[in-house]
């Protein structure tokens, strides 16, 4: 698996104004391959409203060329009333162009707005409809949608997610699931990470988070807590998954000596992550 990093890992250099240009070349000096850009880590390649602005992100990208890029923000996708022009969707969509490799412009999206009651309420019908319009204008692109499960429960989520990917049909590919097992354990979703790890067909997930938690928080580093990562990694190295792993560990002073610890504590568990 490629080896990687969500930029939120960085809030607290970012906050102390090292700028995201010198942070990405030291992922690069420490073999990280690839950088997920996340709305509100985006130093000066973001406005005051966390809007990504392409024109940096452009210039940043022409100065790694060797890293694989894609952009992430939060919007509220499993409503049936987001647009593919909503200002901000239209913002991220030019931002994953502008930083775009061989395999096309790539946009994830988390959904932190609408609650899981709401959820409940909407037609699953409508917001897979929709989701199918928000794909579609990463594939006009040339590029795919990632979507990933977070505040709602997943069983409805993983619904909506199919529904719209059958709608595709030959198209399909074109929209992908951000797989983060540490999202299972929100409060009200009983579910087993194991379970629905097992579960997934490699060919549609685009990338995995690892991160741990430990009394309701998320860890500044892997290390053993409420997730099983041995057997979550024996799931993965069992079912062939080979798409990016990208570290989004709590922020912190010392990040760098956390994401070194971070990678060899997986890789120690068997996790195969490229570290050239």
């Amino acid at each position: 698996m490629i080896c990687g990093l969500v930029s939120n890992c960085w809030a607290t250099q970012l906050t102390r104004n090292e700028s995201l240009e010198s942070l990405i070349a030291r992922a690069v000096e420490s073999g990280f391959e690839a950088v997920e850009l996340r709305q509100g880590s985006l130093g000066a390649c973001e406005d005051a409203q966390q809007i990504p602005d392409s024109a940096p992100l452009a210039r940043l990208a022409a100065r790694f060329p060797e890293v694989r890029f894609n952009v992430a923000i939060s919007i509220g996708f499993l409503s049936a009333d987001l647009c593919p022009d909503d200002p901000l969707f239209l913002a991220a969509c030019q931002a994953a162009g502008a930083v775009t490799g061989t395999a096309g412009p790539h946009l994830r999206l988390v959904d932190l707005h609408t609650t899981a009651a709401d959820f409940a309420a909407a037609s699953t019908s409508q917001v897979a409809a929709n989701l199918v319009r928000l794909a579609g204008a990463l594939s006009d692109r040339g590029g795919r949608l990632s979507v990933e499960h977070s505040l709602q429960p997943w069983v409805p989520f993983l619904d909506v997610f199919t529904a719209a990917r059958a709608q595709l049909g030959t198209a399909a590919d074109c929209l992908q699931l951000c797989f983060d097992p540490c999202n299972l354990l929100f409060p009200g979703d009983l579910i087993d990470p194991l379970e629905v790890t097992g579960s997934l067909d490699p060919q549609t997930v685009s990338m995995i988070h690892f991160k741990q938690r430990q009394g309701g928080q998320v860890l500044d580093r892997m290390a053993s807590g409420e997730l099983d990562w041995q057997a979550l990694g024996e799931s993965i190295v069992q079912q062939g998954f080979d798409c990016p792993g990208l570290f989004e560990i709590a922020p912190g002073a010392q990040v760098w000596a956390a994401l070194e610890s971070s990678r060899a504590y997986l890789q120690g568990l068997g996790i195969p992550l490229d570290s050239r």
